[in-house]
């Protein structure tokens, strides 16, 4: 028999960042910058609109606030003393910024935010 796992909305903002002291804007616009600078020239996107690099920022700090709240291991790194929980939040935020930037139509279809919220 298959135990159900319930799960929880996301963390909500001002709570999740009393409780990390990390701002999740910044992580996402960082990790887009990062994507975008080791791409090489003839692979960078060609159409990327301000509206959807709003929906990836957007989409980052929802997702990284939902793995806050459903995640035991994740909330703990996150609440801890050290960076790894910061450096977990930015390693998982470029691995999902490059997969935006490779094909922002499929990365959105994809991943609706409404999946976790």
């Amino acid at each position: 028999m298959r135990r159900t796992i319930k799960r929880r909305s996301a963390t909500p903002e001002v709570e999740f960042t009393n409780s990390t002291s990390l701002c999740l804007s910044v992580i996402a616009k960082n990790a887009l910058d990062h994507a975008l600078a080791r791409m090489s020239p003839h692979a960078l996107p060609s159409k990327h609109t301000l509206t959807q690099q709003e929906w990836f920022l957007r989409h980052v700090d929802l997702r990284i606030r939902w793995l806050h709240a459903n995640d035991e291991a994740f909330r703990k790194s996150m609440n801890g003393h050290t960076n790894a929980g910061r450096d977990r939040a930015i390693m998982f935020a470029r691995h999902w910024a490059k997969a935006f930037l490779d094909d922002a139509d499929y990365y959105q279809r994809k991943h609706p935010d409404e999946s976790i919220q």
